[in-house]
């Protein structure tokens, strides 16, 4: 008696194990290349709670920055001018805060007088990326999880008495990286070796009552 009671013990204890999987779920929201915007809602889907229990949040973002521009001078004289360049891309919300500066620095060009002078495409891109592992409510539902993303020109020249033109444009790629363990489900093996316990049970009850036959 005291074998088979061990034997459904066990059995118990091994139909109730789980098999804990870490999955990822991943969604990237692509930002098209734009002039800079004060301000626009980026959207991703919601943790499905019901998938199993969230473990933690990434956030990735990439962006980039290209212009093309051409500086003007209007006056009969050259000018000697300095460029301030690159732009600012960011997204913010839910524990998330990224403010990339794209490409930062100045030029320094000579414009002839009566001169239009094209500068070469410039460009600039970078790249963060952040985990957090707990505030996980904003995320949790089947609706949406909102950031936002804003962009500036840092575009500025100096003297006035030559100008230019041109837009920035900004663009971004924000990937959410969702990582939970999946709902618990019992292991193969642990089936395997539940469907045993069960024939060793019926192998010991068996052998109990041929006992008991030809006592």
């Amino acid at each position: 008696m005291k074998t088979m009671l061990f034997s459904i013990a066990a059995l118990a204890a091994l139909a109730s194990a789980p098999a804990q999987a870490t999955e990822i779920l991943t969604q990237t929201v692509n930002i098209s290349a734009d002039a800079p915007t004060a301000g626009k809602a980026i959207s991703f889907a919601q943790f499905d709670a019901s998938l199993g229990e969230l473990q933690s949040v990434t956030l990735s973002f990439a962006s980039t920055l290209i212009a093309n521009l051409s500086l003007s001078n209007v006056a009969a004289t050259s000018k000697t001018v300095t460029l301030t360049t690159g732009g600012t891309a960011a997204i913010s919300g839910n524990g998330f805060n990224f403010v990339d500066v794209l490409g930062s620095g100045s030029l320094h060009k000579v414009v002839p007088g009566k001169t239009k002078l094209d500068i070469a495409p410039f460009a600039a891109a970078s790249t963060e990326e952040d985990t957090i592992f707990n505030g996980f409510a904003p995320f949790l539902g089947t609706g949406d999880v909102n950031f936002t993303f804003k962009s500036t020109s840092l575009f500025a020249l100096s003297p006035s008495s030559v100008t230019f033109s041109g837009v920035p444009l900004i663009g971004a790629a924000a990937t959410l990286t969702y990582e939970y363990d999946a709902a618990s489900v019992p292991e193969v093996g642990s089936w395997l070796l539940m469907l045993a316990g069960f024939g060793t049970v019926g192998l010991i009850m068996r052998r109990r009552r041929t006992s008991l036959t030809f006592a």
